[in-house]
């Protein structure tokens, strides 16, 4: 866009990191005026760290992979270059003894299905581009189907460990478009080899603070409470709890199934919105004494039978992990 586009009001819902990534980006190119609404009282979104005697702990998003380009991009950019705790995990059968992440027996198979890995995701391109209008139709079926389809039984297992412990959810649920977009090829590769996990000395928050230092017009506690149209312009009025915003153009990075209720839609919109299904992410919080150095997934917890509700390892095992 030239200037005059440059001049535009634009409106961003939600302080989440996307949101956040989008107002920062566009000021950086120019646009003069940004405003960030959030019904939250903090920014950062499903990114939340707490601090207790001098430590923080996540209760969203936990770590970051060498993989995330842009992660480490901003990371950069805000200084944040610098190593949180260094963090090592395990794998533990359900009696609490150490396993391995690919059991021995499987390790030919999997140096099988690995080596076969690039060029059947290589077929699928179109995964890489925004949004999923040009998905292929096959990958409409769940993930865990899809892998029994092409023959891939152990990196099955693999991308389990890596989807289901870090709450994306079931792969026998999700479809395999929405997890290969997450876990690309590189993705996998640097979980597999985890030459180290990024972290975050002020925790994983720190860096959606930093964005948030750089809003010229961020406004929390701020309830979208009903979008449309000002009469005789072109420009979209939002009301708020604060007020009546108006905008030439508004970007929304809520959850998209709440814009039912604010909006005029019409009856195919409402639909396809109404099909969404949106998971609570749910994280709690213990103060667990005499936890040891290492901890990490109990893969056999990880299936459907044991949703919804945790399974604790033996008392001897000292170790206080278990099914989201």
């Amino acid at each position: 866009m030239g200037m005059a586009g440059k001049e535009e009001h634009i409106g961003i819902v939600g302080a989440g990191i996307s949101g956040l990534a989008l107002a920062y980006e566009l000021e950086s190119r120019g646009y003069r005026y940004v405003t960030v609404m959030e019904q939250s009282d903090r920014v950062g979104g499903k990114c939340c760290s707490i601090e207790y005697k001098g430590r923080t702990y996540e209760m969203g998003a936990l770590i970051g992979l060498p993989s995330y380009q842009m992660t480490m991009e901003y990371m950069e950019q805000f200084d944040l270059l610098e190593k949180g705790p260094l963090l090592d995990r395990g794998f533990f059968d359900p009696d609490g003894s150490k396993i391995s992440q690919i059991p021995l027996e499987q390790m030919p198979d999997f140096a099988d299905e690995f080596k076969r890995l690039p060029s059947l995701m290589s077929k699928y391109e179109a995964i890489r581009q925004p949004g999923f209008r040009q998905v292929p139709p096959e990958l409409y079926k769940p993930f865990s189907a899809w892998c029994d389809e092409n023959g891939l039984t152990v990196l099955r297992q693999v991308f389990m460990h890596y989807f289901c412990a870090f709450g994306f959810g079931n792969m026998d649920d999700v479809p395999a478009a929405y997890v290969m977009k997450l876990l690309n090829y590189d993705n996998l590769v640097s979980f597999i080899e985890i030459t180290h996990m990024i972290s975050w000395p002020g925790g994983v928050v720190e860096l959606s603070k930093r964005m948030a230092d750089c809003a010229s017009d961020l406004r929390l506690t701020c309830e979208v409470q009903r979008i449309g149209k000002k009469e005789g312009t072109g420009q979209l009025k939002v009301v708020t709890n604060q007020g009546t915003l108006y905008f030439d153009r508004l970007i929304y990075t809520a959850p998209l199934q709440e814009l039912v209720h604010k909006m005029e839609l019409d009856a195919e919109e409402c639909r396809l919105l109404e099909n969404i299904v949106y998971e609570r992410f749910r994280v709690y919080a213990y103060r667990v004494d005499n936890m040891p150095k290492l901890s990490g997934y109990i893969p056999g917890n990880m299936g459907q039978g044991h949703r919804r509700h945790i399974r604790p390892l033996p008392s001897r095992t000292r170790l206080g992990i278990g099914e989201q």
